[in-house]
């Protein structure tokens, strides 16, 4: 029995959590940043994450 109480619990915090993210947007930034300034080390993970 304690599973079914526990699988309902889950069911739930899924249903709160979807009906929160129906509120929210999604939004895309642009930023410029100036690579002089940035470290070796930093520009090598910004381009590792821009595919």
């Amino acid at each position: 029995m304690v599973d079914v109480e526990k699988n309902n619990r889950i069911r739930e915090s899924g249903k709160e959590t979807r009906k929160r993210r129906e509120n929210q947007d999604a939004r895309v930034f642009e930023i410029k940043f100036d690579a002089n300034k940035m470290s070796n080390q930093k520009l090598n993970n910004m381009k590792k994450a821009v595919p």
